[in-house]
């Protein structure tokens, strides 16, 4: 009961109320605006993406071409150099795990001593 009076109580234009019309009287109507918008925003996102991602490579490249020559600073400058510093610490570290993992297994079969059973 209150949410009708909440509904009604607000001052609906003309052409709201045509639009409401159209929708609660022809369903299908509704699905083809949504499909529309839907493709709109995957445009736009697309975009989006493409723009973001074209940043974040060339900036990728700038932190490399700094490494190589022995400039990188290592203090990032803005939140994308921290992103990215954080993403290349994260895979070194990674790495180094795999390493280490491999050493110990290498070591464990080395250092492993042949299983002598008393009972027999």
């Amino acid at each position: 009961m209150n949410t009708a009076k909440l509904l009604f109580s607000k001052d609906v234009s003309f052409a709201e109320m045509t639009v409401l019309s159209i929708v609660f009287a022809i369903p299908g109507v509704l699905a083809l605006m949504s499909k529309a918008s839907a493709k709109a925003s995957d445009d736009i996102v697309g975009f989006f993406k493409s723009f973001s991602m074209k940043i974040i490579s060339e900036k990728q490249e700038k932190l490399q071409k700094l490494k190589e020559e022995g400039k990188e600073s290592g203090k990032a400058n803005n939140f994308l150099e921290m992103l990215l510093e954080t993403e290349r610490e994260f895979k070194n570290k990674k790495e180094g795990e795999k390493k280490d993992i491999s050493e110990s297994k290498n070591q464990d079969l080395d250092n492993k001593k042949p299983n002598k059973c008393k009972f027999k």
